[in-house]
């Protein structure tokens, strides 16, 4: 009969860099935020599992399982993550946006899952994007519109140009997101792919993730006009499905 020693808790820390996608919790559909860098501080308990029958098999296996895991996101541009989330706040909180047409090209060298970003001449990025069916079978990208960005479909060997529009959105409620992040928390379904210069790309899902700005964050109602924002978050696991409560993220060796 095998016994169960609860060995001890570590943390770890983990800095990462890739792109965040959020959309509310419980639904489907994730926007694009961009890039950001990621700084994971992972609370740890190991249990090993031994028998004390055989001594030559006194550790059959040890458990590492995440209790809690809090995050600090730097996103670089504080437009595209407010736009993203402005679309997602109730009626009137949204961001402003003036109409307009681009054109966007895909390099020769994109290869299959390259994200990019649709911008307009002056390289702002902007949202509620509308591309063509025909546009997107013969170009074989995925339209993120809410975010802002495209998916390419296969490696390239061409160029190709892509014709794009976007809406005129007229309610200019971009303080009230700002001031939602730095007064409280909002919760939100996220995933981070992380980059990875050797390998594929790995991807996170947290089915809720709470952010808020971090302290002593000087935001745009402020007086300040900043490129980056950074958050605090904490992944939370309090409404997962039963035996998940915990993570369910276990390494067995």
């Amino acid at each position: 009969m095998s016994t169960i020693f609860r060995a001890g808790r570590a943390q770890d820390q983990k800095i990462s860099r890739g792109q965040l996608l959020l959309g509310p919790v419980g639904g489907k559909v994730l926007r694009n935020i961009g890039n950001v860098i990621v700084e994971r501080d992972i609370q740890n308990e190991t249990v090993d599992i031994v028998t004390p029958e055989d001594p030559r098999l006194a550790r059959l296996a040890t458990v590492t399982t995440k209790q809690n895991e809090s995050l600090k996101i730097t996103a670089r541009s504080q437009n595209s993550l407010v736009s993203s989330i402005a679309y997602m706040a109730p009626v009137g909180e949204v961001w402003t946006q003036t109409a307009g047409t681009g054109t966007v090209t895909i390099p020769a060298n994109a290869k299959d899952g390259d994200i990019f970003d649709f911008v307009d001449g002056s390289g702002k990025q902007v949202f509620g994007v509308i591309v063509s069916p025909e546009e997107i079978a013969t170009s074989a990208i995925i339209v993120d519109p809410k975010g802002g960005a495209f998916e390419v479909l296969g490696d390239r060997t061409t160029p190709t140009q892509v014709d794009f529009t976007w809406g005129d959105v007229t309610a200019a409620q971009k303080m009230g997101v700002f001031r939602r992040l730095q007064n409280g928390e909002l919760r939100f379904r996220a995933r981070f792919r992380e980059n990875n210069t050797f390998g594929r790309t790995t991807v996170h899902d947290w089915p809720i993730l709470s952010i808020r700005a971090s302290g002593g964050q000087k935001l745009a109602d402020e007086g300040n006009e900043v490129q980056s924002i950074t958050l605090d978050a904490m992944i939370e696991f309090d409404f997962a499905a039963y035996g998940q409560e915990r993570g369910l993220a276990r390494e067995i060796d």
